[in-house]
């Protein structure tokens, strides 16, 4: 009467064992996974900091070299000569172009910092983020 019982045991412990095993496999996997995408995650912050780095670069040498006092000197100069009405519609437009575009150039500019601010400050430990401080 004990050889079936102990029969049943065996076939249950053989069975824990299996599921045990499956168990520890599957959490080594959920673990690996986790761990994967933390390591993702990183990886997307240090190269959207990057490309905020470039993209902060590439406006910056887009923006117009137009002094403020050169351009105010020239309208003035139109407003005092005496063969004028006091304006030149086409000198006022190109000023007011340059200054817009200056002026959505450094919105553009404003913006992309403040990106690049809240990068640092999710990944500032890391030494990629500390080189990449030294090019800011």
């Amino acid at each position: 009467m004990r050889a079936p019982f102990l029969e049943l045991r065996e076939k249950i412990g053989q069975f824990r064992d299996g599921v045990d095993s499956s168990l520890v496999a599957l959490q080594n996997g959920l673990r690996q996974r986790t761990e994967a995408s933390l390591a993702r995650e990183v990886l997307e912050l240090l190269l959207d900091a990057f490309h905020v780095v470039s993209k902060v670069g590439n406006l910056i040498k887009e923006l117009p070299n137009v002094p403020a006092d050169e351009s105010n000197g020239e309208v003035n100069a139109v407003e005092k000569s005496p063969l004028s009405n006091g304006t030149s519609p086409q000198h006022l437009e190109t000023g007011t172009n340059e200054r817009e575009t200056q002026s959505l150039l450094l919105e553009r500019i404003a913006s992309e910092m403040n990106r690049l601010k809240f990068y640092i400050a999710r990944a500032q430990d890391l030494p990629f983020i500390q080189n990449l401080e030294k090019r800011i």
